[in-house]
């Protein structure tokens, strides 16, 4: 999946629909003897794209996209091409007109759909007409295709750099939050200055490279005559340097997030300055002008050329008055439930467009798929699935992929097809304040969107718990409501989160409909609503009831509550400000919930303070040093040493694919100080231990909150078993994770069914 052109992405072979499209349909039709031509698009996840090329952010941005990357060809806009989009909702095919009426091409979109909406349509076509005749009348002549196609090759290569800056961006965030937690951990932490060593003035990379190398040689590799003079020049002098000294190990680490960070602002600066010299902002929107008045040109000669029509409601889909009514009209706008009265029996139109696709089930989407020749479906599999039509439950499904009760047009199509497919991930994200967006990018889109908003609000993440207690209330007639949860946002999160911000622009969502009532009768905010009715809009400020209490009645509503779907929807509509309000436990036995907890927690280091010892690991740096040292260690060390540890590593990410254990990652030879910085409680005994870069071979950690689960030893029988003082150390980390309580477990290389005993590992340390 690439970034790019949703209608570019149909061009070759694509797999056809199985059938006819409108076969024994009105013999009449403009189309007869023509076979359907269906070629399938679909966008994984089509995240708000540029605020500058239409409009205001956060808008449905399918017809934005595609307006925007596609490329001026002359002859493009022709009397035949003729486009439909549909969507589940009224508010969705109303923002796509919105948008485009902004734009200056309201008059080009039959606004249709229900009865009522054709009424207002047709009464207002005189107006309308007026509308068309002035612009026709007043087009200035189309942009020499030369000119545009200059202006689109800059504008694509300074693309490719905004888009490195944005990554650059978003990482450099990710180091500056990740050193504020790396400097809580070393705090009260006198370490070595090592100011005049050389190695602290390397590149982070370098910085790197030595900790791996040091850690390999702390195992047992021993560098010859060769290696040591290659270090030399790598690292240069070393002299005096303990390597096996946690404290200098610790200051490494220091150094590197000093580094990283100072030469991400350096390449940030440099494609600043870049993008300023080039003007990138003004060629932007000389693009964008230039293919407006392109645009713009092509339909004032369509329109120049016709004189205007008064259509009439009851006459326009017959055969005739609907191909006149398409040469006013080339674009069509209704939903998939009244579209059977918007269009003549039988037309196939150029393009469909089906927007909000996951909330589109196959039963609706089948009847407009039936009326194109060219099909782009526009979706998000990661967010809510379609309810589907009663009639529908009770009928069984011709394949699972035809089930209504389970799929959207989006997923059956992805499953019939396969790769097959042409499909095109969107990643650019321009709508929520990095850290909102970061927790749906972490936790549901693998780290795939690029986010290109700046964080300009303190604590974008905020969870408000409430007083210990049972206030879920179950309700005879149905529904949860839960009004301690409404008196915590009328009295305390408007108060203090919602500052100057019009009440127009807060939304209060939960899942529970009675919650939802309850809310909108009680707070002076104009959106109130569940998730699911939430789904396609965005607020600034987004409130979140969970509803939920701990009693065993509470946690019946858990699956429903704690859908990751659900999650994702209500998260991702929040624009500047997310406010979780939750039960006094913060649902513990949840799972993407308290992943959320977590990571608003992680955000938050200067925040609410957790009482654990054990602190969340440090993902940048461990997941970049995992690399370095597994890459190094298999140049250096001989083909048989430690190959049980390369086993356990590959039997560990088998374990990790797994869907139940998806959301957790693994690192390798974590610093045991880097778990627990606190050893004024362990034993003297165990403080020198750790202090001597004591490390565990593997941490197991969830990846949305950097909180650890589980570590892992793997034990050789010889240097575990037959060694007495490894035995006496082994003893000595069992005892400092015991009194940590986080679990260990050890995969001896003589024993067997290893993944098994890490699954049983991984679900107690969840469960517990």
């Amino acid at each position: 999946m690439v970034p790019g052109s949703l209608l570019g992405a149909g061009s070759g072979p694509v797999p056809r629909l199985p059938g006819r499209a409108g076969e024994g349909r009105d013999q009449h039709r403009p189309d007869r003897g023509r076979r359907a031509d269906h070629r399938l698009l679909a966008s994984d996840h089509l995240p708000p794209a540029r605020r500058r090329t239409a409009g205001a952010e956060g808008a449905p941005l399918r017809l934005r996209l595609l307006r925007e990357r596609a490329e001026p060809v002359p002859g493009r806009i022709t009397d035949r091409v003729h486009a439909l989009l549909v969507s589940f909702t009224n508010s969705a095919v109303d923002n796509v007109r919105e948008k485009l009426d902004e734009a200056g091409f309201g008059h080009v979109l039959a606004n249709l759909g229900s009865r009522e909406k054709q009424r207002g349509f047709f009464a207002d076509q005189q107006e309308r007409n007026a509308r068309v005749q002035a612009f026709a009348a007043h087009v200035p002549p189309p942009p020499e295709p030369e000119a545009l196609g200059d202006v689109d090759e800059r504008l694509r290569g300074l693309q490719a750099d905004e888009r490195a800056r944005a990554e650059l961006r978003s990482e450099l965030s990710a180091h500056e939050l990740e050193l504020q937690h790396f400097e809580q951990h070393l705090r009260g932490s006198e370490l070595p200055e090592l100011e005049r060593l050389p190695l602290l003035g390397r590149p982070s990379a370098r910085i790197l490279d030595y900790l791996a190398e040091s850690e390999l040689e702390q195992l047992g590799a021993q560098p010859g005559v060769i290696r040591r003079i290659w270090k030399y020049f790598r690292y240069g002098s070393l002299r005096g340097l303990d390597p096996g000294d946690t404290d200098v190990v610790l200051r490494s680490q220091r150094a590197y997030y000093d580094k990283r960070i100072a030469e991400l602002r350096a390449d940030i600066a440099r494609l600043d300055a870049k993008l300023a010299r080039a003007d990138f902002e003004g060629l932007a929107e000389e693009h964008r002008e230039l293919s407006l008045r392109f645009l713009r040109a092509r339909l004032g000669e369509r329109y120049r050329s016709r004189s205007r029509t008064t259509h009439q409601a009851e006459k326009y889909r017959m055969s005739r008055d609907f191909k006149d009514f398409l040469r006013d009209y080339p674009a069509v706008l209704s939903t998939c439930h009244s579209l059977h009265t918007s269009l003549a029996d039988g037309h196939l139109l150029d393009y469909l467009i089906i927007d909000e696709a996951s909330q589109v089930h196959p039963l609706l989407a089948g009847l407009a798929m039936a009326c194109c020749r060219n099909l782009v479906v526009v979706g998000d599999q990661h967010q809510l699935p379609p309810i589907p039509p009663e009639p529908a439950k009770e009928l069984a499904a011709p394949e699972p992929a035809h089930h209504c009760g389970e799929r959207s047009v989006l997923t059956s199509l992805m499953e019939i097809y396969g790769d097959e497919l042409p499909r095109t991930l969107l990643r650019e994200h321009y709508r929520c304040q990095p850290p909102i967006i970061g927790f749906c990018n972490k936790k549901f889109y693998g780290g795939e969107l690029i986010t290109y908003t700046g964080q300009h609000v303190r604590r974008p993440m905020t969870v408000v718990r409430t007083a210990e207690g049972n206030h879920m209330r179950e309700h005879a007639e149905g529904g949860r409501s839960n009004r301690r949860e409404i008196d915590g946002v009328e009295q305390e999160v408007i108060p203090r989160y919602c500052g100057g911000v019009a009440g127009s622009d807060i939304g209060i969502t939960t899942p529970y409909r009675r919650q939802a009532n309850k809310a909108g009768d009680a707070l002076d905010v104009a959106g109130s609503a569940t998730v699911h009715k939430f789904q396609g809009r965005q607020k600034k400020v987004v409130i979140m009831s969970t509803v939920l209490d701990e009693t065993w009645r509470g946690r019946t509503g858990l699956t429903f509550v704690d859908q990751r779907n659900l999650i994702n929807v209500a998260v991702s509509r929040a624009v500047e400000r997310f406010v979780l309000v939750t039960n006094n436990a913060m649902m513990p036995t949840s799972r993407h919930i308290k992943d959320l907890v977590g990571h608003i927690r992680y955000q938050n280091p200067d925040g609410e303070v957790v009482d654990s010892a054990v602190i969340s690991v440090f993902d940048l740096l461990y997941s970049r040093y995992s690399d370095r040292l597994r890459a190094l260690a298999d140049r250096i060390r001989p083909v048989t040493d430690h190959r049980s540890e390369d086993i356990a590593w590959t039997v560990l990410h088998d374990v990790l694919a797994e869907a139940p254990y998806a959301h957790l990652t693994v690192v390798t030879q974590v610093l045991l100080k880097n778990l627990f910085p606190e050893t004024a409680d362990l034993t003297d005994r165990q403080r020198q231990y750790v202090e001597r870069r004591a490390s565990v071979d593997f941490v197991l950690y969830n990846r949305v909150t950097n909180e650890p689960v589980l570590a892992v030893e793997v034990d050789g029988f010889a240097f575990h078993e037959n060694e007495p003082a490894q035995r006496e150390r082994d003893e000595t980390k069992d005892q400092i994770f015991r009194t940590r309580r986080l679990p260990l477990l050890r995969l001896p290389t003589t024993g067997s069914g290893e993944p098994d005993r890490i699954r049983a590992a991984l679900d107690a340390a969840e469960s517990g």
